[in-house]
């Protein structure tokens, strides 16, 4: 994999020059690799399927040495995972884990899942496309060591994270068990796909294994040559980073890449490797099973999607914070399940001018998301899709209703995340096909990052509220202090709500409009008005002018209030970055005119935003000079 651009350039031929000398680069580097994933998709790398069915072992891991409270919600037993609970003989797994709660065999009717099971949130997300299921060990793994032994003893691993994965599969009850196969499992069925690929046959490695720690020990595990934590709560390995080989030019994707190459590991009859996308394993950290399910899926999604967040883009820092791929790991969006072939985008071509009476059906049921647009796909079109609460990974925890949907789902803590809000999810798309529009000129791939018209910053605004009690959640609480979509009653208006410009289509931001927002049977339905100046009823029409534009020098704002009400003029740079209040307070009906000078402005793109009351109006700006 090429990490990142050796160095950055704001000039366009520049940055165009170094897109085409990557490509050269990395088209070479890729024919290298024997197991060069399929890129076809935008924006997700694929060294992972997305369509069929992979067999997955899982095996809980738990340190002796970690005292009790550590990272610990609560130890709710049907719930949690209580401290003592595998530290006895038995070593008991928690109890969402144990029969089919987290993981359904391989071979079992996908209507049969149990609605809470890893193996039913892929069945949902895909719409039947991709499965995972498999096997979970039957009792949890005590290492033998302090956790901070294994990063001082680990010998010739990366790690310690990789020298305890390596005890655990070579260990000899692990070992026996697999050997002696006492629960008949298929061990055929545990290397079905090729490693680092999306594509089917068997290649003599095994294909999947997620060790699930109960305690938040991989920082203390995956430590620095000079003894640094490495900051990080589970990955797409058992431990090996690309962070300290910067420098390997297969990508990982090439299975003979082996963290494991110093004490080889085989574990029924297959081969186990470690490395970022070819590898055998993940590792995660998890107390309850929506948590497991989310990390999981998150770290799976590194294989499928590529080594990004979509909340760290170059462009926007801010970017679509729900999403599987995000800091937060809340659900699947729009924009992943696009980049995966898992949604239907139904493109909506809007009038140039006037009324389209639009219905938007639930996405998770009908497999829909809509992409607004006039005349052909561009950069900036807006995709809508419709969530409810009417499944079990985006319902709210109910664990003191009994007539509640998914009673006693969670416990309601702060592992049980769930889809904030009903209503519309809005989200600046991307151009297929254009690595400027959604890209991220900082990484070697295109990200194709779909972001959030409604929720921006909402990962960065949980960090506080993640390490306090459980009810300091409001962005996870109905009703909650941080808005994430449209619901019923609500208004979209251009810029009223987001707080940055990203992926912008100005044909389409300032005029497009959703109201009267409103539920149906089966998802929400809303008016969209294409001109926002001249469509909604008179009571929201904002009558804003700038001139001149382009500007040089000056710049006058005029707009008209048709009563007295509190009005703020603003300007924003190319990004929406607040440069400067030009005139607040409450002003008196008429019409008001705001000049100042631009001296001081370089040339790009700027906005100027008008807000009256609780309206608000946007105006594109170029400066010259």
């Amino acid at each position: 994999m090429c990490p990142h651009f050796p160095f950055r350039t704001s000039h366009f031929a520049c940055r165009l020059s170094i897109l085409l000398l990557w490509m050269m680069v990395c088209t070479n580097a890729g024919a290298q690799t024997p197991a060069e994933p399929d890129t076809s998709r935008p924006g997700a790398r694929l060294a992972f399927p997305n369509h069929g069915a992979v067999h997955a072992l899982v095996i809980f891991v738990q340190h002796a040495d970690v005292p009790d409270g550590t990272g610990d919600f609560g130890s709710d037993p049907e719930t949690e995972w209580p401290h003592e609970r595998s530290l006895g003989p038995e070593r008991s797994l928690p109890a969402w884990a144990e029969g089919d709660r987290l993981l359904a065999p391989p071979g079992t009717d996908p209507a049969a899942f149990d609605e809470g099971s890893l193996s039913a949130f892929y069945d949902l997300m895909s719409q039947g496309q991709f499965h995972l299921s498999g096997y979970i060990y039957p009792r949890v793994y005590i290492p033998e060591q302090p956790v901070d032994a294994y990063h001082t003893n680990r010998g010739d691993f990366q790690n310690g994270a990789v020298a305890l994965a390596h005890e655990v599969l070579t260990s000899d009850e692990l070992q026996t068990y697999f050997d002696d196969n006492p629960d008949g499992l298929n061990l055929a069925a545990l290397d079905t796909y090729r490693n680092g690929t999306n594509t089917y046959g068997p290649d003599g490695i095994f294909d999947l294994i997620i060790l699930i720690h109960r305690d938040l020990t991989l920082p203390r595990l995956r430590r620095s040559d000079n003894n640094e934590l490495i900051a990080g709560s589970s990955i797409t390995s058992f431990g090996v980073d690309h962070v300290l080989r910067p420098s390997d030019p297969t990508d990982f994707r090439d299975p003979t890449t082996d963290a494991f190459a110093s004490a080889p590991v085989t574990l029924g009859g297959l081969r186990v490797i470690d490395n970022l996308t070819s590898g055998s394993g993940i590792t995660v950290n998890a107390l309850t099973r929506k948590q497991a399910v989310r990390i999981i899926a998150h770290e799976v999604g590194h294989r499928q999607f590529g080594f990004y967040h979509t909340c760290e883009s170059a462009l926007s820092p801010d970017s679509d914070c729900i999403g599987v791929m995000t800091g937060s790991g809340l659900t699947m969006s729009a924009g992943d399940r696009i980049k995966l072939g898992w949604a239907e985008v139904v493109p909506m071509d809007l009038p140039a001018l006037g009324r389209l009476d639009a219905t938007f059906p639930d996405a998770l049921q009908s497999g829909q998301v809509f992409r607004l647009r006039l005349g052909t796909d561009q950069c900036g079109d807006v995709i809508v899709e419709a969530r409810r609460w009417n499944n079990f990974w985006d319902s709210p925890p109910n664990p003191d209703d009994p007539n509640a949907p998914f009673y006693r789902n969670d416990d309601g803590d702060q592992g049980d995340i769930f889809l904030p809000e009903e209503g519309l999810y809005l989200y600046k798309a991307p151009e297929p096909g254009n690595p400027l529009c959604g890209g991220n000129l900082t990484y070697i791939h295109d990200d194709q990052t779909y972001s959030s018209l409604e929720n921006n910053g909402l990962g960065r605004r949980l960090s506080p509220f993640r390490s306090g009690p459980s009810n300091e959640m409001k962005a996870f609480r109905v009703g909650g202090t941080y808005r994430t979509a449209y619901t019923p009653g609500d208004t979209y208006a251009p810029y009223t709500l987001p707080g940055f410009f990203y992926h912008q289509n100005f044909a389409l931001d300032e005029k497009l409009t959703l109201t009267n927002i409103r539920r149906t049977d089966d998802g929400f339905a809303a008016e969209l008005w294409t001109d926002y100046l001249t469509g909604p009823p008179d009571a929201n029409q904002l009558r804003i002018e700038t001139y001149p534009n382009p500007f040089n020098d000056y710049l006058l704002i005029r707009y008209e209030l048709t009563e007295t009400m509190p009005t703020t003029v603003a300007l924003y740079d190319g990004l929406g970055r607040h440069l400067m209040t030009l005139t607040e307070g409450l002003h008196q009906r008429g019409v008001h005119e705001v000049y100042f000078d631009t001296l001081d402005l370089p040339s790009g793109m700027y906005y100027a935003r008008v807000r009256m009351g609780t309206r608000t109006a946007t105006r594109a700006l170029h400066r010259i000079r």
